[in-house]
């Protein structure tokens, strides 16, 4: 039996830290103007996981609220067919932790850019609250988690920025916070980490 092979992320931080506050801004003004742009700006503003942005639908956008709740995730697995070959299949569950379950304040600025991602949506205005924010790019239905990290490639490519991993994001999202004076705790608690003790950690 063949054994998968782990790929070891010790060092990352080290070797290829996350974007700094410069190279943030530069990826943000990109991501206004690239059809990928709309995850990467969540993820950046918000600091949400991968799945968890492959898991939003319209209708956890609440805009007279001002709120953002994050109900689920969405990752890709290997599957095995009867003959012994596999195939990748989508699965939607439960986000990691408890706390991961989380409403957060959308802004005034992400407030529009989520407007007008939501009308230029297939079917906009009306019956939107189940379809997925994130779809493929011929907007036939969502996206994969592969095509979804294939075009975050092709967005740095596109922008000539520096190669990162997009959970990195994640973390920029969380030192510009902290940079601006945002209270670790509102920090933790917008990341969905289940302990105050993870952020600090991290």
């Amino acid at each position: 039996a063949s054994i998968p092979h782990v790929k070891s992320q010790a060092g990352t931080s080290r070797d290829n830290p996350p974007w700094d506050v410069h190279e943030r801004r530069r990826a943000i003004e990109a991501a206004k103007a690239h059809w990928f742009g709309l995850p990467v700006l969540i993820a950046l503003c918000y600091g949400l996981r991968k799945g968890e942005i492959l898991g939003l639908k319209w209708g956890d956008v609440d805009f007279e609220a001002g709120l953002l709740h994050v109900r689920r995730s969405r990752r890709e697995y290997l599957a095995y067919n009867s003959d012994g070959t596999s195939r990748l299949e989508e699965t939607e569950s439960d986000p990691k932790t408890r706390s991961s379950m989380r409403s957060i304040p959308i802004g005034e600025i992400m407030a529009e850019v989520l407007h007008t991602a939501m009308f230029q949506a297939p079917g906009a205005p009306f019956d939107l609250d189940h379809r997925y924010l994130i779809l493929d790019r011929t907007k036939t239905g969502p996206i994969s988690t592969t095509v979804f990290t294939r075009s975050f490639q092709i967005f740095l490519n596109d922008n000539r920025l520096r190669r990162v991993r997009f959970h990195d994001l994640r973390h920029s999202a969380a030192q510009s916070a902290l940079e601006s004076g945002v209270r670790i705790e509102s920090v933790s608690q917008s990341l969905g980490h289940s302990r105050i003790d993870v952020t600090k950690s991290i």
